[in-house]
């Protein structure tokens, strides 16, 4: 036992933090176990990780017109209003029908990367990550073009199916947000049914 407290003592820790820190092991293999199996054969077929996909994922492709500078400093007034004229521009073109490829090339001021640009950008409309985007195109379904004005830029975002295709060149992608937030949620779902007692 002295050895023990010694090396806890050592790096800066109490045996109340070694308490704290196996019971948050504990919960954490919990979920882990609930997600992937207790040997990590709760793999989704196809036909589900389609399904989970429709209902948290989009995949898109967004024409942006940014609002702010490189260093995320909003541009000044008159700067603002050209960007909203050519984003007027941009809105009235693909409502006319034009080809919204060829104008991702013309108006797009937020570069993609290359598979991004050919294939889509997934976004999870659950999580936290890209607020902005995320706020455009969470209500859309496929096959829309969603717009909307953030602090950040005015967006025209095509809306792209989440089928077989996509799952050959994102399969792995699709499979770790899916998993990250149905992980998130359990954690959630554990911290409020647990009394904050078990974490002093």
């Amino acid at each position: 036992k002295e050895k023990y407290e010694t090396l806890l003592k050592q790096n800066g820790l109490t045996a109340k933090d070694q308490k704290r820190y196996i019971k948050a092991q504990v919960i954490n293999d919990k979920l882990a176990q609930s997600i992937y199996g207790e040997g990590g054969e709760n793999e989704l077929s196809q036909e589900e990780l389609l399904q989970q996909s429709a209902e948290i994922l989009r995949l898109v492709k967004p024409i942006t017109i940014k609002k702010i500078d490189e260093n995320k400093v909003t541009l000044p007034q008159e700067t603002l209003d050209q960007k909203q004229e050519r984003y007027n521009e941009l809105k009235q073109k693909l409502e006319a029908g034009e080809d919204f490829d060829q104008l991702f090339s013309a108006y797009n001021e937020e570069p993609l990367t290359e598979q991004e640009e050919k294939n889509g950008k997934l976004i999870n409309i659950q999580a936290y990550d890209e607020p902005d985007l995320r706020a455009v195109v969470e209500h859309s379904q496929p096959g829309e073009i969603a717009y909307g004005t953030t602090d950040v830029g005015f967006y025209a975002v095509k809306v792209l199916p989440i089928d077989a295709s996509t799952l050959a060149w994102g399969g792995e992608e699709i499979r770790n947000m899916l998993m990250e937030t149905a992980f998130q949620k359990l954690i959630e779902e554990e911290l409020t049914n647990t009394p904050y007692h078990f974490y002093i």
